[in-house]
This record gives structure tokens, C-alpha cells and sequence, in this order.
């Protein structure tokens, strides 16, 4: 598992990459930051646009999810109490 760490001014994120269980030769990449994480029940809500939990326009994250699910990436909010987004990316296709 390679872990990169990159700190903006009040934004510290963490990203892990490692193999995927459940696809097998695609990958995960978890990104963490400090903020409160999500509650379950809005764990796929907060992809829906104007969703926010604090000041920000809910933008961000339907954004991020459309953009990934044309590109065949999955990416989804994870309740476990911190800040945390998963995106699993699918195995490299062989070329023709």
C-alpha cells in the first residue's frame, strides 16, 4: 500500500491505494481528510447536487462522482466517522 499525504492550509488529505477484493486487478484509493465523515443515511445523498453538510453549495462531490462514472470509476462516501471517499478504478484494459 503506497500512502501520500499533501497538507493545504486547513485541508489535510491522505490518500492509500491498494488491490481491490472485489474487482479483481482493479485498484482502491481511499482519500481521508479531517472533516466530521458521513452519516449513513446520507452516504449517497451527499453526491446529490446542493448537498451539504456545512457552508459550502454541494457542488463539489455530484461533480467528482459524474465525472469518475463516465471515465467507469467508482466512487463512493464511507461511514466510518472521518472524512472519507473511496474510488475504486477499473482494471487496465489490454490494448488492441
Amino acid at each position: 500500500m503506497a500512502t501520500r499525504t499533501s497538507t493545504s492550509p486547513g485541508w489535510p488529505i491522505c490518500a492509500a491505494c491498494s488491490p481491490s477484493p472485489r474487482f479483481r486487478c482493479s485498484s482502491l484509493r481511499d482519500v481521508l481528510d479531517d472533516g466530521p465523515g458521513f452519516e449513513s443515511a446520507d452516504a449517497d445523498r451527499v453526491f446529490e447536487a446542493g448537498v451539504t453538510g456545512g457552508d459550502g453549495c454541494g457542488l463539489g462531490l455530484p461533480v467528482v462522482r459524474r465525472i469518475a462514472a463516465s471515465a467507469g470509476v467508482e466512487v463512493r462516501a464511507v461511514t466510518d466517522g472521518r472524512g472519507h471517499v473511496r474510488v475504486t478504478l477499473p482494471a487496465a484494459r489490454a490494448a488492441t
